[in-house]
């Protein structure tokens, strides 16, 4: 009869930290590889012109971490306040993906209302489609951004043809706002569903009050189709 002898247990392969798991780790790992590592495929937009991480960051996840937070919700990504700088405590943020896509170096930036904003937050405002506006601006008639801005769209016809509808004057000059009895609402549908704010004394706060409500229908979808992507993932 042979004998067999058992094989001795295997010892487990140790953990170093156990954050591989979490989407702050794969942030931090992908912050550290497009700004040190030349096989990265964003590394010309980052570590080729000086980008840089801090030595405390670079060293330790925990020190990043305790810095940073965890990430608020899975509609934030992370951002630097001045796009020449490196990745630092102080230069580094947590924000909406509609605010971080109008802090990119190759957004356009305008002035309008008497301030300094990029094309598409300009657009917002005005309540005109950016690619209408854009085309205008780099079009052959090369509008100038004042006028491409101010200037309403054409509608078109059910036949095709192109006419001027007689533009509907909001007198408060931000979308979503109206003006009643000298304050202001802001009303907005969202999934056939209709809200609208409390009154403000300045239009400013009731379209403000708009973006907040657009900005929070963004994140829920974002996070419904997070859960139903973790649910199929589980089958």
């Amino acid at each position: 009869m042979v004998e067999i002898t058992p094989k001795e247990p295997q010892p487990r392969r140790a953990c170093k930290h156990g954050h591989s798991h979490e989407v702050e780790w794969r942030i931090w790992k992908g912050m550290i590889s497009r700004c040190t590592s030349p096989k990265n495929p964003a590394w010309v937009n980052y570590g080729g012109r000086g980008i840089r991480v801090c030595r405390r960051w670079i060293e330790s996840y925990d020190s990043f971490l305790a810095d940073m937070g965890r990430r608020p919700s899975p509609g934030h990504e992370l951002d630097r306040r001045d796009n020449n700088r490196g990745y630092t405590p102080s230069n580094c943020r947590w924000v909406s993906r509609k605010i971080n896509s109008r802090n990119r170096r190759s957004a356009r930036i305008v002035t309008y209302r008497g301030r300094s904003m990029c094309l598409s937050e300009a657009c917002e405002l005005a309540g005109l489609p950016w690619d209408t506006v854009a085309k205008r601006i780099d079009g052959p008639a090369k509008w100038s951004v004042e006028k491409a801005l101010t200037t309403p769209v054409r509608y078109k016809a059910p036949d095709g043809c192109a006419f001027k509808k007689p533009p509907q004057v909001n007198s408060t000059g931000f979308k979503g706002v109206k003006k009643r009895r000298n304050k202001y609402v802001a009303r907005v549908a969202i999934n056939h569903t209709r809200y609208q704010s409390p009154q403000f004394d300045t239009p400013e706060e009731a379209h403000a009050w708009y973006n907040k409500k657009i900005e929070e229908a963004e994140l829920h979808d974002r996070r419904q189709c997070d859960i139903f992507g973790s649910k199929k993932r589980r089958r």
